[in-house]
């Protein structure tokens, strides 16, 4: 009788949670919908730009077709570029890495909707086997991936298509970088781009990262303050790191081995020149650039530049080819402040000690932003003018650059660099205002006459006479321009 009892208050109670049973299966069925919903929709998903929530839903204007087993084929860089390796075409099966498997899953429903195949050639020069293509009449690659400065001279030999030209893509959609196609696009025409497609092009950005401990250590002002407040200036910055210079093995001379205020590379100097608000060229009322960056202030940028990289004491800057050097005393708490490329954050997720990111400063506190330079290093696209089917090629791209946004870029933004590289809540904040702020200048891409290069070569050296440095290159740069304008009115 017992037994019987204990059997029907078992199945009474198992009656009873059916329904609850039944409406979290419901509940899940929600989720789902809302998830699927989500990735059909990219706008719902977390954004690097203020303007995200009032972005109005959007996808491309062709979502599916047949190509019947079509090869789409990348033309990227290989193994050789180590950690700018093109990590962002192809993936070849989930192997739970985030990014790569975002990658796997954003290509596999590309292939499903389209009936292709993506396939992708690493190689050391892609603009270099791109042009020996091209010029030979080989339709070999559908699309060319590669640094900016590198593909941007292509187009100067009239080996890329103008993408506004190329049917169904639309540059103006949101999973196109819009600074980046305002800024590269001369004379009305773009013959490279970038945007969620790709995460090089985010990991090229200039940042600034410090020690936590040792901002404790030394009782230095909290960086994160500073920014919020605006008072983060090439001055404060200077005046900070002027505090912390230890010799501390005791030789008599600061080394590798030594403790700094700053530990950076020679390409600091661009990115305290942009950091300021001042640019080598913009585009002017005809559509094509002009030289901007003699201006009242851009000497005293170059005068403080070189008292904060070359004083000798509380810096320690060498060229770019010793960049390992300038991680290696950060990571190892010999120095307060790092500045690189936000690529190197990644590299430091082994450091013990906790760092945080902000941009670099800017010229004074009347400046209203913190403007963050991208590196020639980012990934840009290109399309031959080989291209044997514009119609399939720009459906393509443009499908590919949509799904991005969806897969690509949260797992690359928010879980990789926000989940994984960031520290706290603070970084992450400060990694916002960075990528609202990002740069793209021509004069740097191009180094129209050596005038950008020689700026930072002259940095190096320890030299802040601007005014004499810009009379020598301008006249080379004006005629390099006029060269390049020539040559895309040229174009049709």
């Amino acid at each position: 009788m017992k037994k019987r009892r204990l059997l029907l208050m078992f199945l009474i109670i198992c009656i009873s949670i059916l329904p609850l049973l039944y409406s979290c299966g419901n509940n899940n069925s929600s989720n789902n919908s809302n998830t699927d919903a989500a990735s059909q929709n990219p706008d719902n998903t977390s954004d690097t730009s203020a303007q995200a929530a009032t972005e109005p839903p959007v996808t491309p204007d062709v979502t599916s077709g047949d190509y019947n087993g079509y090869k789409f084929r990348f033309l990227t860089r290989g193994s050789s570029w180590n950690e700018w390796k093109t990590a962002d075409i192809y993936a070849e099966n989930e192997n739970g890495d985030t990014i790569n498997d975002a990658v796997y899953k954003r290509n596999s429903i590309l292939e499903d909707k389209f009936n292709i195949t993506i396939s992708e050639n690493g190689v050391t020069d892609p603009a270099g086997d791109a042009r020996k293509s091209i010029k030979s009449g080989d339709d070999a690659y559908d699309s060319v991936v590669g640094s900016m400065n590198d593909l941007i001279k292509l187009s100067q030999e009239g080996l890329v298509l103008d993408l506004n030209q190329i049917p169904h893509m639309n540059l103006s959609n949101p999973w196109w970088d819009q600074k980046a196609v305002n800024e590269l696009t001369l004379g009305g025409k773009l013959f490279c781009a970038t945007g969620d497609l790709f995460i090089a092009d985010k990991d090229a950005t200039w940042v600034m990262m410090f020690n936590k401990k040792l901002i404790q250590d030394f009782q230095l002002e909290d960086p994160y303050s500073l920014v919020r407040s605006g008072q983060w200036t090439m001055d404060k910055f200077d005046s900070i790191i002027k505090n912390v210079a230890v010799d501390v093995n005791g030789d008599g001379k600061m080394d590798q081995n030594d403790l700094y205020g700053f530990s950076t590379h020679e390409y600091s100097s661009w990115g305290f020149l942009y950091g300021a608000g001042i640019k080598i060229a913009e585009k002017d009322s005809t559509g094509y650039p002009a030289l901007v960056m003699n201006t009242p202030i851009t000497g005293t940028v170059m005068e403080k530049t070189v008292q904060i990289m070359k004083n000798g004491l509380y810096t320690y800057c060498v060229p770019v080819g010793d960049w390992a050097k300038v991680l290696d005393v950060f990571q190892n708490d010999r120095a307060v402040f790092y500045g690189e490329v936000l690529q190197c954050a990644i590299r430091l997720r082994q450091m013990e000690t906790n760092f945080g990111l902000i941009p670099y400063p800017k010229y004074d506190a009347s400046q209203t932003e913190y403007p963050c330079m991208v590196n020639a290093a980012g990934e840009v696209m290109s399309v031959p003018t080989t291209c044997s089917d514009t119609d399939r090629t720009g459906t393509v791209l443009e499908n590919m650059s949509y799904l991005s946004r969806i897969y690509l870029k949260p797992a690359y933004y928010d879980v990789a660099l926000k989940g994984k590289f960031m520290r706290d809540d603070e970084s992450s904040e400060m990694l916002d205002l960075i990528m609202q702020q990002r740069v793209f200048d021509l004069g740097y891409i191009f180094d129209w006459g050596t005038l950008g290069s020689a700026y930072d070569a002259a940095v190096l050296k320890g030299n802040s006479d601007f005014t004499s440095l810009y009379d020598k290159y301008e006249a080379k740069a004006q005629d390099a321009i006029s060269k390049l304008v020539q040559t895309y009115q040229s174009l049709s």
